[in-house]
């Protein structure tokens, strides 16, 4: 059970670091606002600690 939550912690970590890189491309190519770019990345990087936990869970 321990290697299941390591990869998905894994998984849940990409999911939030692959938001914040999409972010970070769609803000530069629209010019968006600060405040879009700034709760989609704490959105991200909240995800990111998550996944964080579930692998230490393991």
């Amino acid at each position: 059970m321990g290697k299941f939550f390591y990869y998905l912690g894994r998984v849940v970590q990409a999911t939030g670091l692959l938001l914040i890189l999409n972010v970070l491309i769609v803000s530069g190519l629209q010019n968006g606002s600060m405040g879009f770019l700034f709760k989609f990345t704490v959105l991200g990087m909240g995800i990111f600690m998550v996944g964080w936990f579930i692998q230490q869970y393991s």
